[in-house]
């Protein structure tokens, strides 16, 4: 396995998608008044860290770590077995936290959105290697998990997805190498790759003006950032493309909590 640079550790142990699915939450939700509490965050922080590592696991199970060509599948591969036993326990305590601090409906909603997860999850690990349209399936269990545990306008919703969406698309276009490795075909395999990427830039900038005001601007932001980095991507490594674009779906979250905090 190749050095892991301080910079990389976020996204190799799968907290920045845990940490940027909270953001969203509380960003989307100021917007209503209805702010998640302690249970709702941690438990989907918890979900989607376990959802991030099961799939990275899955992917490399039968992969000898020399066809492994990112940082993230390799340090899966190396400590598999390690990661799955704190991957158990992670999953009884997130359990724990639901059943404690969740409400029915909290609850209710949150198992049909596991059961979502557990569906993508098996049908992605069988016919990944034909054609499965990953990006449009994470994207959307994405934004429900933020929306899942508050009731959010369903406008807002959808334009988090297209923005997930956007940024699925850039990070497996780049990365098509890696999922050529993998055995995986998506919409941003070879044959799809350039369409789809464009279909989704077109898809966000046509729903802006749609958008409500409260979570308008900081899905623009991100979305800007995305296409910012996108249009420089020749002259990013591989490694650090996926970490701007992740890091830049935090901008409008950031932005709108800070502005929050001074109203």
């Amino acid at each position: 396995m190749t050095g892991i640079r301080w910079w990389q550790w976020f996204n190799v142990l799968a907290v920045d998608a845990a940490v940027i699915a909270v953001a969203w939450q509380h960003t989307l939700a100021s917007g209503t008044g209805e702010m998640p509490g302690f249970g709702a965050s941690t438990v989907l922080a918890l979900s989607v860290w376990l959802t991030y590592t099961a799939d990275r696991l899955f992917d490399v199970r039968r992969k000898s770590i020399h066809d492994l060509l990112s940082v993230r599948h390799q340090f899966a591969k190396t400590y598999f077995l390690t990661l799955w036993k704190i991957w158990a326990v992670i999953l009884g305590l997130n359990v724990a936290i639901a059943i404690l601090f969740l409400s029915r409906d909290q609850l209710s909603n949150g198992l049909v959105l596991l059961a979502g997860c557990l569906i993508y999850t098996f049908i992605n690990q069988k016919i990944a290697s034909r054609f499965f349209p990953k990006e449009f399936f994470v994207a959307s269990i994405f934004a429900c998990g933020a929306a899942v545990f508050i009731e959010l306008p369903l406008m807002d919703t959808f334009a988090l997805a297209l923005l997930c969406l956007l940024n699925c698309l850039l990070i497996s276009g780049k990365e098509v190498s890696i999922d050529r490795a993998l055995q995986i075909r998506s919409l941003s395999s070879d044959r799809y790759r350039n369409r789809s990427s464009v279909l989704a830039i077109l898809l966000m900038s046509s729903s802006l003006p749609l958008i409500p005001t409260s979570s308008g601007w900081p899905i623009a932001l991100s979305a800007i950032g995305l296409g910012i980095i996108y249009l420089r991507q020749d002259k990013i490594h591989l490694e650090k493309f996926r970490v701007y674009l992740d890091s830049t779906l935090l901008v409008g979250p950031s932005l709108r909590l800070l502005a929050a905090a001074f109203e």
